[in-house]
């Protein structure tokens, strides 16, 4: 499975597949707002836990065209295949 990137010329889709991004990383952030974690294991455990729950969801949103809805299945499945969280530096 890999991401694909957006069409050069006119991304419809790009905007979308953040969206739904954006409200995955809501989601799981705010499920574990007051959680204390003191190991990167442990933290990607819950991640995947609250990941898993997410995936199972039924989520009901209705997509402009089959293009979009493709783009955000491969953005979900793409989500719900990692397995850790690589640091970030600022």
């Amino acid at each position: 499975m890999a991401a694909l990137p957006a069409r050069p010329r006119s991304p419809r889709d790009k905007p979308t597949v953040e969206v739904a991004v954006q409200i995955a990383q809501r989601w799981i952030l705010a499920r574990m707002r007051n959680e204390t974690f003191f190991s990167l294991a442990e933290l990607n455990q819950r991640i995947e836990e609250l990941l898993e729950d997410l995936n199972n969801r039924v989520i009901y949103f209705y997509l402009r065209n089959n293009h979009t809805a493709r783009a955000a299945r491969v953005t979900f499945q793409f989500l719900s295949k990692q397995r850790s969280i690589a640091p970030a530096f600022w």
